[in-house]
């Protein structure tokens, strides 16, 4: 085999790898978010924006 065909080969490798290590990360930070999420307010500001649009809403028809 040639030299670039070696420097493909390594090329594709390293991409593999940098591509585990993200989805390792982005893994490991979204459990971590999961475990935080319960010490969150419970109170979605949008959520209640959006329930009192619907209220608004329904008292104008």
């Amino acid at each position: 085999m040639t030299a670039t065909t070696w420097m493909w080969i390594c090329i594709c490798i390293a991409t593999l790898i940098l591509q585990f290590i993200f989805i390792f990360i982005v893994l490991h930070q979204s459990k971590r978010f999961k475990h935080t999420i319960h010490t969150i307010d419970p109170i979605d500001p949008i959520d209640d924006r959006i329930k009192e649009m619907n209220r608004e809403k329904t008292d104008i028809e």
